[in-house]
């Protein structure tokens, strides 16, 4: 699973990147996982293996809405003052250049040498000095008001954006544990195999035992009469679990082959059980 999951991480770790968020991560995580899974099960040949792989990947996606894997978090702030902020920023620059313009207007004023007119111009730029200061006051409160209070009434809105690359590294080590798993699970199931063909073969009862054993004491005491005897046994025990020792005569040639021989006889008995064949014998026929 490990193995699948590096293959798909270029492609996988972008779709993470795009999906973004926890919650648009969730699809992405759940269709990687149905991937390994199909993937898993075509290269498994044991179906516990495979029942036991669809159960951990099961476990796995029910935990998949737990992801916590924030990597950082975005947050936009908009103050419900903003907008008039903007505007009294406006007013009070262009009440600072009307206070300026009416306050270098006066001075000017002052300064010209006209003694026609210098009454009615002093009058005029006293006007326009008090305009001036009237100007610059008004930009003043203008200024402060641009100025926001505090926080009450803003809007503020976090997202967070989940980290692909941890998500990945924690995926692969849950799949690394799920693995070792099915490693346990194979190496169980192998044994098993061992072991029962062990038993199988190993297990006789004790008739068998008893006669396979007599078999070869006859085979080592070099005694033909005493091994003619044990011989003979074998033939009760094959009757014992019905199974018939049949010598060559015309009613039963047909369970034997033939060959030529100086006399007529049975070589090998066939084997019967129920009235079929279960090995044929073998028959001597003479000239």
């Amino acid at each position: 699973m490990v193995e699948y999951l590096e293959q798909d991480r270029p492609a996988f770790t972008e779709k993470l990147k795009a999906a973004g968020t926890p919650e648009a991560a969730l699809p992405v995580l759940e269709a990687e996982l149905d991937r390994i899974l199909v993937r898993t099960n075509d290269a498994l040949s044991d179906d516990r293996e495979r029942e036991s792989a669809a159960r951990m990947v099961g476990a796995v996606r029910m935990a998949l809405p737990l992801v916590d894997a924030v990597g950082e978090v975005d947050i936009w702030s908009r103050s419900a003052g903003d907008r008039s902020a903007g505007k009294n920023r406006k007013k009070s620059f262009l009440l600072l250049l009307a206070g300026i313009a009416l306050a270098a207007v006066s001075v000017i004023g002052f300064l010209l040498p006209l003694p026609i007119v210098g009454v009615l111009l002093n009058t005029i730029s006293v006007l326009l000095t008090a305009a001036a200061m009237i100007c610059l006051y008004l930009a003043g409160r203008f200024s402060v008001r641009s100025v926001p209070a505090g926080t009450a009434g803003d809007t503020v809105k976090t997202e967070c954006r989940i980290d692909a690359d941890r998500i990945y590294r924690t995926l692969r080590a849950v799949l690394l544990v799920m693995d070792q798993n099915l490693q346990q699970i194979r190496s169980e199931r192998e044994w098993e195999a061992r072991n029962t063909g062990e038993q199988t073969a190993a297990v006789l009862s004790q008739a068998e035992l008893t006669l396979y054993s007599d078999l070869l004491e006859a085979a080592c005491s070099r005694d033909s009469a005493y091994a003619w005897d044990k011989l003979e046994e074998l033939r009760y025990y094959l009757h014992s679990i019905h199974v018939e020792v049949v010598d060559y005569s015309e009613d039963t040639a047909a369970w034997f082959d033939r060959l030529p021989s100086s006399q007529t006889g049975t070589l090998k008995p066939a084997l019967v059980s129920g009235g079929k064949l279960l090995k044929k014998g073998l028959a001597g026929i003479g000239g």
